[in-house]
């Protein structure tokens, strides 16, 4: 096999293994028999990490800042823990996915003589010298079929994950807005961005609280310093500088946007002709009302009668706004002059080739996430936008004025910039490619009630304790622990439920059997911890004011641990 199209992207990831394989074999101090220690160790001992885990922001990524980004896919992180030098807990593994590259040892535990693609259907397993790393040429065949097949393996995941994102995103889009509810500990945050990137959307996450306002998310004052004057000045807020930048992407994704900007470019001489279906293009020029000519083949100083003009464009567009769909075509003259009447087919059919071929008319969506919406005053926050991020008012239909709309210079105002002018100054409204997902713990006592207004605007979904199991199998190496906490966390919410007064709302989120990791070295005392710091006190919490409330703890702990003595099986044994 040769390089092909991502040669660069060969050329990284061998770069990528030949730093591991050296990271590796340098922290377990045989500098001697490091490999490549002195192109990939040397150059950064001075901050050298020799642990952390890269998707969580450890530093350790840094070091493999060059190599780890492959698009269109995703980023490879290092995860190399402390103490496991030798072992399975250091692995390249592509981001939100169990897909790893783990290294295997010889054994004396000296050098690496293997790498291995783990977690797939059937491990491949590449001998270090086949691979070709530290010999300064390109990647060999072996290295590039090695990488394909971690590719093929993050695809197959990353896929299936985007397979189960499908009910989200269809109730996303249907509705645009949903609110995401559920018990703590569920991952309805994380859940959100996973919708958004599912959507392939450019996202931002906010969260609410008590202190937040419509100046931080609408527009509002905020003081300025000129010289030794202190005065104030209108700022947007997150959102409404969130909906700009949707509603530009909107705006250059347009019918409109494309054929003005194909206008400037021909009045500019940057494009002078552009292919016809059958016949040979002359010189373009530009008519009155941003018509376009073809100078006459026969006498180029007269302009002829051949005029594409922008109107009757528009309507051939909304029919035809693919290349599949004009490429379809089989008699160009009968098509087209059916939807705009009698004209030179072939003129229309080159301008709207050209727009197809050098544009791109779908808009990215774009996903608002707001964190904790029912720990916030919404009216307060909101304010008049309660009209407009309703799904029926998305666009200009949804039009407001903003309390501060009087100081948004207009055209006609001394201060008004046409090159700087505000896209809402005569209104502001929630663009169409704008989505909102919330999150909101209906048990939280520490918050209010939705106010109804807002709650008729959104689609509810429950997040069960039970449908986000996999984060568990996502985020946590060792598969035994994973299987342990699964029983843990099914056993302990049923017993929950079995309680008076509390149901499914009150479950244990596998986010919780998380934090297991900061325990990972404590042996069998592991899940002590994570009960004493972690789920002890949420419990408490729910069985605040329960006059038996220590013995119903003893019993939950007695489930969590599986003993015996459990509440389940007491209730079982009352009843013989």
């Amino acid at each position: 096999m040769s390089i092909g199209l991502r040669e660069n992207d060969y050329i990284r990831f061998k770069h990528l293994l030949e730093y591991f394989v050296a990271h590796l074999e340098y922290i377990r101090e045989y500098k001697d028999n490091t490999r490549g220690y002195n192109e990939y160790i040397e150059p950064v001992l001075e901050n050298f990490k020799r642990t952390g885990q890269g998707y969580k922001g450890f530093e350790i990524q840094n070091q493999i800042s060059n190599w780890c980004e492959y698009k269109p896919y995703n980023r490879i992180c290092i995860t190399v823990r402390k103490d496991q030098y030798p072992n399975n807990g250091c692995y390249l593994h592509w981001e939100g996915t169990d897909i790893n590259i783990i290294a295997k040892w010889n054994q004396e535990k000296t050098s690496i003589e293997s790498l291995t693609i783990a977690n797939i259907p059937k491990e491949v397993n590449e001998n270090l010298n086949e691979l070709g790393l530290y010999n300064n040429t390109v990647p060999n065949d072996n290295l590039i079929n090695f990488f394909n097949t971690y590719i093929e393996a993050y695809s197959e995941k990353h896929y299936n994950t985007i397979n189960k994102m499908e009910e989200y995103v269809n109730l996303l889009k249907s509705n645009h807005n949903l609110i995401l509810t559920g018990a703590p500990g569920t991952g309805k945050t994380y859940l959100a961005k996973e919708i958004a990137k599912a959507m392939d959307a450019e996202y931002k996450v906010v969260q609410f609280h008590p202190s937040y306002d419509y100046t931080d998310f609408v527009e509002g004052l905020r003081p300025i310093k000129e010289g030794s004057t202190l005065g104030f000045q209108r700022k947007d807020g997150v959102f409404k500088e969130f909906c700009k930048k949707a509603l530009n992407s909107l705006i250059k994704s347009s019918f409109d946007y494309a054929y003005d900007a194909l206008i400037d470019n021909i009045k500019k001489g940057n494009i002078k002709t552009i292919r016809l279906k059958t016949k040979e293009s002359a010189e373009l020029h530009i008519r009155g009302n941003d018509s376009i000519g073809w100078y006459s083949e026969t006498e180029k100083n007269n302009k002829s009668s051949n005029l594409v003009s922008k109107d009757r464009m528009k309507k051939l567009f909304d029919v035809y706004n693919t290349l599949e769909k004009l490429n379809e075509l089989s008699n160009i003259n009968e098509s087209i002059q059916s939807i705009i009447g009698g004209c030179d087919s072939s003129y229309y059919w080159g301008v709207l080739n050209y727009l197809l071929e050098n544009n791109s008319f779908q808009s990215k969506p774009y996903v608002f996430i707001i964190d904790e919406i029912n720990r916030g005053e919404i009216s307060k926050i909101f304010g008049e936008l309660f009209y407009s991020i309703d799904a029926g008012y998305r666009g200009e239909n949804g039009k407001v004025d903003t309390q501060y709309q009087n100081l948004i210079p207009k055209e006609g105002d001394a201060d008004f910039d046409s090159a700087d002018a505000d896209v809402f100054r005569n209104g502001f409204y929630v663009p169409k490619n704008v989505y909102i997902i919330c999150t909101m713990n209906d048990i939280d006592r520490s918050v209010e009630s939705m106010d109804f207004a807002m709650r008729r605007r959104f689609a509810f979904k429950e997040i069960a304790a039970e449908s986000r199991i996999e984060m568990l199998d996502e985020k946590i190496e060792d598969k035994s622990i994973v299987e342990e906490a699964k029983k843990r966390l099914s056993r302990l919410n049923k017993a929950i439920e079995e309680i008076e007064g509390l149901n499914s709302a009150y479950h244990i989120g596998p986010a919780y059997f998380l934090k297991i990791e900061n325990y990972i070295d404590k042996g069998n005392d592991k899940w002590d911890l994570l009960w004493k710091y972690h789920i002890e006190g949420l419990l408490r919490e729910y069985l605040r004011g329960y006059e038996v409330a220590e013995e119903k703890i003893k019993d939950l702990k007695n489930v969590y641990d599986n003993n015996s003595n459990s509440q389940s099986e007491n209730k079982e044994n009352d009843g013989e």
